[in-house]
């Protein structure tokens, strides 16, 4: 089972090591729903522990690519692919609020690391379609949602369908801590739940 703590610091991520995490997503601003970490602090963290590591890609706080953040996207993505991380965390929408295939194949693109598409699937106009787009992806192996709802634990049932559809692993994020962790497994039964409580 994966266990994937969601850090912004590098402190976080050294304890979250140490209490069970078994891969680390490490961005910045999590206010803002996580944003790209510096590269300066991936390349300590490096040093630092020895579980894999995905990097979030995400210049601003939209889940909509403008001309300018894609540069920005690309340019993250070639500086941090030099690094020994395991792979990237991103994901983008049309205006229409679909995948945004464009925007997700340049991506792509500049890496041969696996990559995670995270929960900006939750705010597309249906979850089961945009799941269906992803399928095309094989770089894409995991995506991080909470089903459409707040919670994982509303969106349990959607969970399950997706994990049911999918080939890809369905990691269930959303107010799971380690205190209700075994629930939500209980439940769900998936293979891979995110949190910044995870552990």
């Amino acid at each position: 089972m994966i266990l994937e703590s969601c850090c912004e610091t590098i402190e976080q991520a050294v304890q979250a090591e140490k209490n069970g995490a078994t891969r680390i997503e490490f961005c910045r601003s999590l206010d803002k729903e996580g944003l790209t970490p510096k590269l300066k602090d991936v390349e300590q963290l490096l040093s630092l522990i020895s579980v894999p590591i995905r990097v979030m890609i995400r210049p601003d706080d939209s889940f909509f690519a403008s001309e300018s953040c894609l540069e920005l996207c690309l340019k993250h993505i070639q500086e941090f692919d030099v690094l020994p991380i395991e792979g990237f965390v991103m994901g983008y929408l049309t205006t229409e609020k679909k995948i945004d295939t464009d925007t997700v194949t340049l991506l792509l693109g500049e890496s041969p690391k696996p990559f995670t598409f995270h929960k900006a699937i939750d705010q597309s106009s249906n979850i089961l379609a945009s799941l269906h787009t992803l399928e095309r992806f094989t770089s894409i192996d995991t995506i991080l949602s909470s089903g459409g709802f707040n919670t994982a634990m509303e969106g349990a049932e959607v969970l399950k369908k997706m994990q049911d559809s999918s080939s890809k692993t369905i990691m269930a994020g959303g107010r799971i801590t380690k205190e209700n962790l075994r629930k939500h497994h209980k439940i769900m039964q998936l293979r891979a739940y995110h949190g910044t409580k995870i552990v």
